[in-house]
């Protein structure tokens, strides 16, 4: 019999309860749905989590938890739960679309192999754990990927239609199954054992997952006041080790930065007869690239940037410099310094602030002097300015600061732990 059915005869008030009553009995999963709006809808199959700049929705079908049991409805609250305090739903997605079924399949099988089930929880219908595909449990997503990526999946089998003796009728009428988010109304596929494209489909909606820091530190902060609070409830010392370590995880800053660096400049070609043309030599002329954007780099003097975080920096700006120009401004409340071409023979600088922060000033003045793009050095700890519109910002934040604005592209410094290699 489903307890979730006898709960009330209103779908959405048998949800609102079911939740309510995991605060007694799963306050850590009570906890992680409380920083979430709760949607029913009938565009998915079973829930998914959708994540936005400033939050998270958890959506959910009616139909498909009406017929939960108790024991299987907070299994799969648990599965969402994980998701998002692992931070699987608001990370960098794979850049290749053929990746992002291995991609789902493994979310779900780092999460799945951390619900342990017993008298009170059930895996429902549509679930895959690791041990059914025979596989170590216990696994980070990118060592299942590495692992799924290397397994021979089952090809689907075309099915026949009406009217279709020898099934040759296409696989789905609404094209190649797809990955998910795609094909199905409702972004699933098939459920187990019935693998599309070879790869099985995952039970839940992933089709709304996205990055957002802003997202990401909500989850952190909360982590961080489970752990203070003692509210992991049942959730085991090892399951507790993998989320707490997963807060602390952070995306390669160097590469992303180095990636947003050489986004940065504006490159022309202009002709030239100095050089033949590439292609059909001279009496053509060739090319040459001129520099058309000097990017503008602010450093924060406010107290807050620490030697190491300088050192970092400039060591990634020495490298852009060599092959683009750059400028350089230090400021606190106001600019203190520049800007001036940066030069890596001059790196050494004499900080004259040392006081609060506003960041108006450089962004007035990057607007003045038609910069394209502006990289700070900074906690984000000031008051929040107006989007500059058209400027391209990068926010370098130093470890422990916050992002200031939802608008530019964000990279996190990232101390590095001596003791580990």
């Amino acid at each position: 019999m489903s307890l979730l059915k006898s709960a009330t005869s209103d779908d959405k008030a048998k949800f609102d309860w079911l939740v309510s009553f995991m605060v007694l009995n799963d306050p850590f999963s009570h906890s992680i749905l409380m920083l979430m709006d709760k949607t029913p809808t009938t565009e998915i199959k079973t829930m998914g989590i959708v994540v936005k700049e400033h939050g998270i929705t958890l959506r959910y079908n009616p139909e498909y938890f009406r017929n939960l049991s108790m024991e299987e409805a907070r299994y799969v609250f648990q599965h969402e739960v994980f998701h998002v305090a692992l931070h699987h739903c608001t990370r960098r997605m794979p850049s290749d679309p053929g990746e992002m079924k291995i991609f789902n399949l493994a979310c779900d099988l780092a999460v799945n192999s951390l619900i342990q089930e017993n008298s009170g929880v059930k895996a429902p219908k549509g679930v895959i754990h690791p041990s059914k595909l025979k596989i170590e449990v216990g696994l980070s997503v990118e060592q299942y990927m590495d692992i799924l990526r290397n397994m021979d999946f089952p090809k689907p089998q075309p099915q026949k239609g009406k009217g279709d003796e020898d099934g040759d009728k296409e696989e789905d009428e609404d094209g190649e199954g797809g990955s998910e988010g795609e094909g199905d109304e409702d972004g699933e596929g098939g459920s187990e054992g019935e693998p599309r494209d070879g790869v099985p489909d995952t039970f839940d909606d992933h089709s709304q997952w996205a990055e957002s820091e802003i997202v990401e530190q909500t989850i952190r902060d909360t982590i961080e006041t489970i752990k203070n609070t003692n509210k992991w409830g049942s959730i085991s010392g090892d399951v507790q080790a993998v989320i707490e370590a997963a807060q602390r995880s952070q995306v390669n800053w160097r590469g992303l930065l180095r990636k947003y660096l050489g986004q940065i400049p504006s490159v022309s070609h202009i002709p030239t007869y100095k050089r033949p043309n590439r292609r059909f030599g001279y009496p053509y002329s060739g090319k040459k690239r001129e520099h058309i954007d000097k990017a503008l780099f602010a450093i924060d003097t406010s107290g807050s940037i620490s030697d190491e975080n300088l050192s970092q920096f400039l060591a990634e700006l020495n490298k852009f410099v060599d092959q683009y120009p750059a400028d350089l401004v230090l400021f606190d409340t106001t600019i203190t310094y520049g800007p001036k071409p940066f030069s890596k023979k001059n790196n050494k600088f004499t900080f004259t602030g040392r006081g609060g922060t506003c960041v108006d000033d450089v962004l007035e003045m990057a607007l003045e002097r038609k910069y394209n793009s502006v990289v700070f050095l900074t906690d984000g700890y000031f008051p929040q300015p107006p989007d500059p519109g058209n400027l391209d910002v990068v926010w370098v934040i130093t470890e422990g600061g916050t992002r200031p604005v939802p608008w530019g592209k964000y990279v996190q410094l990232v101390h590095k732990d001596p003791k580990k290699k």
